[in-house]
């Protein structure tokens, strides 16, 4: 078993949120967040003991940020005008409580091929897109899959992947504006196969 801990504190003085309205001909302006502090935890743990060949991996990371005195301005929810709104004590952007992967493994021969099949997840627990804590992404999780077989003797390696298998819905972006709020996606249910050649 091979473990890794880490315990931080982050603090970030003169950071910026950003700001989007539509009224304004659609442009994007940055504004001064003051100082803000983001304290968390890692850990990373990768097992082999239980199988030849078998390797199961889990990360995490727990995130607890706060803006400090922050009068921010945005989009009331109710009317869709540009206000100020006190910030302070509200979560950071993108910091969710906790987030991780596990990973599964297994590596073995097939007659002269060197094989791989995996599975794994990804959970997100949902975080804040924007300072005054009013639009969310909620939580997620996402599996993936991969098979593999290498040939040694030509080194030629297939493969196949599979990303998001649960199609689950998630977000690159949202934004509160004079209009409501604006989505961009991230990818949907992916898979593929591929062909490999190392010389």
């Amino acid at each position: 078993m091979r473990t890794n801990f880490a315990l931080f504190t982050t603090t970030v003085k003169n950071g910026h949120s950003q700001i989007l309205s539509l009224a304004s001909g659609g442009v994007t302006r940055l504004e001064n967040a003051s100082e803000y502090t983001i304290e968390g935890g890692e850990a990373e743990i990768t097992y082999t003991g239980l199988i030849d060949g078998l390797r199961m991996t889990f990360a995490g990371t727990y995130l607890d940020g706060e803006y400090a005195e922050f009068e921010c301005t945005g989009f009331d929810p109710e009317t869709g005008l540009q206000r100020t709104f006190d910030c302070s004590g509200k979560d950071t952007v993108r910091t969710p409580d906790f987030s991780g992967t596990i990973d599964i493994a297994y590596s073995f021969t097939l007659s002269r091929f060197e094989a791989e099949i995996g599975v794994g997840a990804y959970y997100n627990s949902g975080f804040w897109f924007n300072p005054n804590n009013n639009v969310e992404e909620e939580e997620y999780t996402k599996t993936n899959a991969r098979a593999s077989l290498f040939d040694p003797d030509t080194n030629l390696k297939i493969y196949a992947w599979g990303k998001n298998l649960n199609n689950q819905v998630s977000h690159l972006q949202k934004f509160r504006q004079d209009f409501g709020v604006g989505e961009s996606y991230a990818a949907p249910r992916m898979y593929g196969f591929g062909v490999e050649y190392n010389y």
